[in-house]
């Protein structure tokens, strides 16, 4: 197991051990009182739907922070379950990341000086509503008597205190956590025009923008994380430059400051510039290893991008027109249910320029 792998484990260790000890205690009370057992079970249900209520108070105090500094509501998402505002209203779709159980999706509003943009309330917001919860729920569960109305909040409070601690401490594991987020934009005013320009092109995305309809200021500035270059490296690639666009992606890989999650990204899309950049096979399996093959397998059900990626490896790389056509139907599967219009249109359009190149170079 690698430092990658353990870090993305140590939230999780925790968290069994956090639900361990409330189980135990529940236990030990239904033993004191002479109850059946079998009644640790209600508990265990109620560990499950309290971690699902927790994420979602954590969402929720995201949203409220968010539009208290002036941010616009775009996505809700509880596991791979989104709520996306539309000209039609809210509507649900599906989308999921690996190392997120939730997510709110907000806009900032237009800026011309996006250094003094409002952020560390809308990332403080999830772990405050997440503590603010612990230090409800933990003294009403000592001040109960019953166990059985006590339990409820002594779990809730336990995943509610595990839950701040891990977005408020700074982390930076498989993704970086809020309190990470904030410590860093703090300190740096190229990270948070960045992060500005990250949460307005996201934005733009879902109103229905591809990134070519986007202002070029929002893909100006790098801030030595590799992010910027992701950036505008998304950009040159839905403009079919991929040399150029290879060129950023690999000075952000070795940057060696992105988290797991977007290491992984970047990965991908060097992957894709090298198929389109008809680079050598050994080049091409030097960046397609084992790590990458089950973060695009865990991806590729939700995420349009790595349908986008396995239609050009198999029809270009590989020549096998039979599977690229089972990843080409895979992300027209998406067209109603894909929560980013904008994203939606644009890897439409890539995969359709995959089709013309694949067809040229077989006719």
């Amino acid at each position: 197991m690698n430092n990658a792998q353990r870090k993305k484990l140590i939230p999780k260790i925790i968290l069994v051990l956090l639900c361990l000890i409330a189980a135990a205690l529940f236990a030990q009370h239904l033993h004191r009182q002479g109850k059946p057992a079998a009644l640790v079970f209600c508990g265990a249900i109620w560990i499950v739907l309290a971690y699902y209520l927790c994420i979602i108070i954590h969402e929720t105090g995201h949203l409220v922070t968010g539009l208290l500094s002036g941010y616009e509501f775009l996505s809700f998402r509880i596991g791979s379950a989104a709520w996306v505002k539309t000209d039609n209203g809210i509507e649900r779709k599906k989308l999921e990341l690996a190392g997120s159980g939730g997510q709110c999706i907000m806009m900032p509003p237009e800026t011309d000086t996006p250094e003094n943009n409002p952020f560390l309330l809308y990332f403080a917001g999830g772990g405050l509503f997440n503590l603010l919860t612990a230090l409800i729920c933990l003294p009403l569960a000592a001040c109960i008597k019953n166990s059985y109305a006590a339990q409820p909040f002594l779990i809730t409070g336990l995943i509610s205190l595990y839950l701040a601690i891990f977005n408020l401490v700074p982390m930076n594991l498989q993704l970086p956590n809020d309190g990470y987020n904030m410590m860093m934009f703090r300190r740096s005013r190229e990270q948070r025009i960045t992060l500005y320009q990250n949460l307005r092109v996201n934005g733009l995305l879902y109103r229905g923008l591809t990134l070519s309809e986007m202002p070029e200021t929002l893909f100006t500035i790098g801030d030595g994380t590799g992010f910027g270059d992701m950036i505008h490296a998304s950009l040159l690639i839905e403009q079919h430059d991929f040399p150029a666009a290879e060129a950023l992606l690999e000075a952000a890989a070795q940057s060696g400051r992105l988290p797991g999650y977007y290491e992984n990204e970047c990965m991908c899309e060097i992957l894709f510039c090298k198929i389109m950049n008809r680079a050598s096979e050994d080049e091409i399996r030097s960046v397609y290893g084992k790590t990458l093959q089950d973060f695009i397998a865990g991806a590729e059900k939700t995420q349009i991008s790595k349908r986008r990626l396995m239609y050009a490896y198999y029809l270009i790389f590989k020549r096998n027109p039979e599977a690229a056509q089972k990843e080409y139907h895979a992300a027209q599967a998406m067209k109603h249910t894909y929560p980013s219009a904008g994203e939606l249109k644009s890897e439409y359009a890539l995969i359709e320029y995959i089709r013309q190149c694949g067809t040229a170079e077989t006719a």
